[in-house]
């Protein structure tokens, strides 16, 4: 029987499933509403949305922020499932022994009081969730300050958020701390100083070096570093009347908005790649998770465990089962006993590019199998446009198919790329004596 459980930052956890703070089912405050689902549906724990002390000051709320035009395109459609909702969720919960009638009126729908906090981590405790608690702060003091209370409510760990595109504009800093592997380093320190709680560190996918801010992160004391976040993005423009198609349903500007779901799996397996080369702390992967098979390829590029957001905004807490479901089944048909058994399998199958060129590439050429080619001639526009003018459409007794002529194949690969016929375009290895690039 495959054995789904893992370790991570010396947290027992039952399978590699967390769930990612977003909407209201990871807000300490909502755990009585929503602990025996997600318990019921599989989840090894929760990463909460981010307290704040009420003597911070601001804080802001969760509004409609939806399309004003309909999409048409699948693109469009597509944008709008992976959007990031900002109606989906309390910024902050306000965590404070104050009474309400003391608190201004715009900030008690969010506080919680400490007693509460604790009861609440308490409760998904006797379900078996592990908790941790999302903490976005303004630099070393105001962190410290946090990663204290947070160990005194009983959360079992720390997520150190320096990288919201959210609230850049909201005075809160996060944006800025983000991109400065110094201040990522300090700030980091400053936490595990205060508390004895294992923290992550969750990356900005803004940066030109992952490894360089990990390293950072580790210096700090981290004991896991997570990437990505989600990616500060424009996501379009109705282009009949010039508004951003993220605009507030109440009118006004849109505002760049963090893009998540499944468009942003790519960069997140690359940012834990470059983490995996970096350091030697546990990898928590995020961005695009949504099935078995995603979770699995974060795991195969080093990752421990994974969060997922995106998938269960618009498909239910019932995906945590299906995930769990299909790793089973995934490890069952390999061989495969442990989690540990895959980990990080693919990381030395993959090398910068560069270095790559050197040592593994060989020139190749396309190969064509005319029994299975359609005759569509997508690879002969493909490569008659774009790169070595070597692919024609043969007419053979009433079978059209196209055919290659091999000594002036570049190998670049786009007819396979356009192909919609699997396996019908391969590629063979030549002598480097007979590939020719320049005629």
């Amino acid at each position: 029987m495959a054995d789904l459980g893992v370790n991570f930052m010396g947290l027992k956890l039952k399978n590699p499933l967390l769930l990612a703070p977003g909407m209201y089912n990871t807000a300490v405050g909502f755990v009585p509403k929503f602990v025996k689902r997600i318990a019921e549906t599989g989840w090894a724990g929760i990463v909460t949305k981010p307290l704040q002390t009420i003597d911070f000051g601001w804080g802001f709320y969760s509004y409609p922020q939806l399309f004003t035009a309909e999409g048409t395109t699948p693109v469009e459609k597509r944008m709008r499932e992976t959007m990031f909702l900002v109606n989906g969720g309390p910024g902050f919960e306000f965590v404070s022994d104050k009474k309400k009638e003391d608190v201004k009126a715009w900030q008690r729908g969010n506080l919680v009081t400490k007693e509460q906090v604790r009861a609440n981590i308490k409760l998904a405790h006797d379900h078996g969730l592990v908790m941790i608690g999302c903490l976005e702060p303004t630099g070393p003091e105001n962190a410290a300050e946090l990663a204290r209370i947070y160990q005194e409510c009983g959360f079992d760990g720390i997520d150190f958020n320096p990288s919201c595109p959210m609230i850049s504009d909201f005075g809160g800093g996060t944006w800025a701390i983000g991109i400065h592997p110094e201040k990522v380093e300090a700030i980091t320190r400053a936490i595990k100083q205060s508390c004895t709680l294992p923290v992550i560190v969750k990356l900005s996918p803004h940066l030109s070096d992952f490894g360089a801010m990990a390293r950072a992160a580790a210096r700090g004391g981290a004991d896991a570093v997570s990437g990505i976040n989600t990616y500060l993005s424009i996501i379009g423009i109705d282009v009949e009347t010039g508004d951003p198609l993220s605009r507030p349903a109440s009118g006004g500007p849109g505002v760049p908005m963090g893009l998540s779901g499944p468009p942003i799996l790519p960069m997140g397996l690359e940012c834990v790649w470059e983490i995996a080369r970096a350091v030697s702390c546990d990898i928590c992967g995020i961005g695009g998770v949504y099935d078995w098979k995603s979770t699995v390829e974060y795991i195969m590029l080093g990752a421990t465990a994974v969060q997922v957001c995106t998938s269960v905004m618009f498909n239910g807490l019932g995906v945590g089962l299906e995930i769990i479901d299909g790793m089973t089944q995934f490890m069952t048909r390999k061989g495969y006993k442990t989690v540990d058994d895959f980990k990080g399998i693919s990381v030395p199958r993959v090398m910068p590019f560069g270095k790559q060129l050197m040592i593994s590439s060989r020139p190749s050429v396309a190969q064509i199998d005319k029994d299975l080619c359609i005759g569509c001639g997508r690879c002969v526009t493909s490569c008659n446009d774009n790169s070595g003018q070597c692919i024609s459409l043969v007419d053979s007794k009433g079978h059209k198919y196209s055919k290659v002529d091999q000594k002036d194949c570049t190998g670049c690969g786009l007819c396979a790329c356009v192909c919609p016929v699997l396996k019908c375009i391969s590629f063979k290895t030549i002598p480097i004596g007979e590939f020719r690039m320049a005629r």
